[in-house]
């Protein structure tokens, strides 16, 4: 018979070069294909799924994790699940401290 296929599951202190403080952990549902799911604070998740994420070339759709109101999630394919994981979660991180800047903050870092 067919043997299936094991979930690896990786979080952020295992990625090498990590500098998000977006906790997130990995699931690996296959060689190239993932779930990613970020810890958010709750007050924070209506504002952070509103768009997707771009990065590395592509657009990151979030949704939140209806189970669990602490997490967001991506589903994605990528030759470096890890890494693009990371790079998600640096750009949550970003999104949360222009969320919690001030206008003039955010004004300035928009004409830039």
């Amino acid at each position: 018979g067919r043997q299936k296929k094991n979930c690896n599951i990786v979080d952020s202190r295992m990625v090498d070069k990590t500098t998000s403080e977006v906790p997130f952990f990995v699931l690996h549902l296959g060689v190239t294909k993932a779930k990613a799911l970020f810890l958010i604070p709750p007050s924070l998740i209506p504002y952070l799924i509103q768009r997707p994420v771009a990065c590395r070339g592509s657009f990151f759709a979030l949704e939140e994790v209806r189970e669990e109101n602490m997490f967001i999630s991506a589903h994605y394919e990528s030759y470096d699940l890890d890494r693009t994981a990371a790079e998600i979660a640096l750009r949550l991180q970003q999104r949360i401290q222009d969320y919690q800047g001030s206008d003039q903050e955010t004004d300035n870092l928009n004409q830039s």
